[in-house]
């Protein structure tokens, strides 16, 4: 930081129109046109909100977190290093989803 601010000093004193403060974007004038998509442009069908697809996502991650840990009892047994780490790491999840 301190490199940065002793850069920044030495800078406004040499090249003062390349260092200088309260510059803002707002100043260009140039336009581009109307957005393609603002605040009043209708959702695309796949921005949708719908139940069926919100539970088919939920299902196929629940049934591929139970496959994998499933898996993991099969081969490793309850006591398994990776059986127990997955294990953990769920109730973790569980747990801190939408945690502050």
């Amino acid at each position: 930081m301190l490199a940065a601010a002793l850069i920044g000093f030495i800078g406004g004193r040499l090249t003062p129109g390349k260092f200088r403060s309260g510059v803002a974007h707002g100043e260009s004038h140039r336009t581009y046109g109307p957005a393609r998509i603002d605040d009043h442009s209708p959702l695309p069908e796949r921005a949708r909100f719908y139940w069926s697809r919100t539970l088919s996502y939920a299902l196929a991650g629940l049934g591929i977190w139970a496959l994998v840990e499933g898996l993991l009892l099969i081969a490793y047994g309850w006591d398994g290093l990776l059986t127990q780490m997955g294990w953990f790491f769920t109730k973790a999840a569980l747990v801190t989803f939408g945690g502050d």
